[in-house]
């Protein structure tokens, strides 16, 4: 092989390498979370098998509130090549969930208040509420949040007038997991974002509280 030849493919392997370092220093910085979302509609399915609308968050940030509350929101970003602003789809999840953890680990179990979602495109905005479910939060030695999520969502729809989604598209469950780096402006934003344009959140609900995850869901997260 030529040198010529040789000193392109090593050009290649350090560009290479240097991506895939921002790459990781990038995530390690602004958190992430993958996030899925199933329907339980019980009138309509999906052509066989039934389906999974997978979304991979490139931003995960977690603070504590005025009030001490441990929050973790994040956003995910799609963008199609094509089609431009119109292909672009932002999903944005904020969870307010009550006290950190005490010890390594907790569990807490949602109600109506504790979760916002938002789904915004060109052609579309839908929000769903929270019914019920659990989130279970682990505290890392570096100071970042681990955890996963099992939640029972009801859409409210913001009538569009091009809207491709039915204005009663039944309940989902979503589901994932969490990787989340402290930063409360940018959380705080994606919260913001979530937030419905009327009404308020209901009033907190007492929950019963560990200090490790527990390994099955609360007797009581039915709602």
């Amino acid at each position: 092989m030529r040198p010529s030849v040789l000193t392109h493919a090593r050009w290649c392997c350090v560009i290479a390498l240097g991506v895939i370092a921002v790459t990781w220093l990038a995530a390690g910085c602004t958190g992430s979370a993958t996030a899925r979302f199933v329907s339980l509609n019980p009138t309509a399915i999906d052509p066989p098998p039934a389906k999974v609308w997978p979304y991979d968050a490139q931003e995960c940030y977690w603070w504590l509130d005025e009030a001490g509350d441990l929050n973790i929101a994040l956003k995910c970003r799609r963008q199609h090549l094509l089609l431009g602003k119109y292909g672009r789809v932002d999903l944005d999840i904020a969870f307010t969930l009550g006290k950190p953890p005490a010890g390594s680990g907790r569990n807490y179990p949602v109600r109506r208040r504790e979760i916002r979602t938002r789904f915004t495109s060109a052609l579309h905005d839908m929000r769903l509420n929270s019914q019920a479910g659990i989130v279970a939060v682990m505290v890392q030695d570096d100071g970042t949040l681990r955890g996963s999520f099992r939640i029972w969502m009801t859409p409210r729809m913001e009538l569009q007038l091009f809207s491709l989604f039915p204005q009663k598209p039944g309940r989902f469950l979503c589901f994932g997991e969490f990787h989340a780096v402290r930063n409360e402006e940018r959380g705080k934003a994606i919260r913001a974002h979530c937030t419905f344009s009327s009404g308020s959140r209901p009033p907190r609900e007492k929950q019963p509280t560990t200090s490790q995850p527990a390994t099955t869901q609360p007797a009581n997260d039915q709602a």
